[in-house]
């Protein structure tokens, strides 16, 4: 099953948290704004993988 191109920016950020969810993922704050500037296309995957590393480098 493919999913659905076109979806709103609402409705494509409710995709992604509901699979990261799915897949036992929390979702918090830095999350949704991460996933949003990716949507943008302000943030690349090689960005949000170093501000992944680096919220938990910190703990």
């Amino acid at each position: 099953m493919e999913a659905e191109q076109g979806g709103s920016p609402a409705e494509t950020m409710a995709f992604v948290v509901g699979a990261l969810r799915a897949r036992g993922h929390v979702v918090d704050a830095d999350t949704t704004d991460r996933i949003a500037r990716i949507l943008a296309g302000d943030l690349t995957a090689e960005q949000a993988r170093a501000e992944i590393a680096a919220k938990y480098r910190q703990r």
